[in-house]
């Protein structure tokens, strides 16, 4: 995919269904949900993911944000949610080849392909890395470098959210992103590395062979008196 394809892929991503269950793109908003509710697939350390953390993060990323806050705050939310499972399970029983963990697959994906980061050049001196969560920095560049409204933070996705935040450290002059063209060539020299790291072997073992086929006894090894006395 071209860097140009890419940028209004992240702007539109592809639509994604899990369950049965259409999902929105990821953004920040729901992202921030995701780990206030302590799911397992956004954990920033090793994390068990189970059933309970895939229903969760399906509920978040199948509506608005502020739609699923009203939602858990309603009183009609436990009726809601039993129906809710109740369509899941059907979808589960119509599948004979269900397989759960394929589904946890699905939606580590979902999350992954979102959280992309494009690859760049650090351009700007070294310095300590920043303190805070990296949702953070890239919320508050958004705001108040690149105008984005509260909506926008909330529902725009995460995808285009990060490709934003690239472009504008680009423009600082903090970074310089990497084209395709220096991606495709630095693939073509790391395998003609690898060929070259595997004829390696080979030509050391044939000039090894050179050299025994054409080394000849020292004099010295010579035992007899007279060839001695020809050195």
């Amino acid at each position: 995919m071209s860097g140009a394809a890419s940028i209004f892929t992240a702007a539109i991503p592809d639509p994604v269904r899990i369950l049965g269950v259409p999902l929105l793109p990821l953004s920040l908003g729901r992202y921030r949900l995701l780990r206030r509710f302590g799911c397992a697939f956004v954990a920033d350390g090793p994390a068990q993911a189970t059933m309970e953390d895939l229903i969760i993060g399906i509920l978040i990323c199948s509506m608005p944000c502020a739609d699923f806050l009203a939602f858990i705050e309603s009183p009609k939310s436990k009726r809601a949610l039993a129906k809710w499972g109740r369509r899941i399970a059907r979808e589960i029983r119509a599948d004979p080849h269900f397989n759960v963990f394929a589904k946890f697959g699905l939606f580590q994906a979902y999350l992954s392909e979102a959280e992309k980061i494009p690859p760049y050049w650090d351009e700007a001196d070294p310095s300590p890395p920043a303190g805070g969560h990296w949702s953070q920095a890239v919320e508050v560049c958004l705001r108040s470098e690149l105008g984005y409204t509260r909506d926008e933070i909330e529902e725009a996705p995460l995808a285009k959210c990060i490709s934003d935040y690239f472009a504008h450290a680009q423009a600082k002059g903090a970074i310089r992103l990497i084209s395709t063209d220096e991606l495709e060539q630095a693939a073509l020299n790391d395998a003609l590395f690898a060929r070259l790291g595997a004829l390696k072997p080979l030509q050391e073992a044939t000039e090894e062979t050179e050299k025994a086929k054409f080394s000849v006894p020292s004099v010295s090894s010579c035992s007899t008196p007279e060839a001695q006395c020809r050195a």
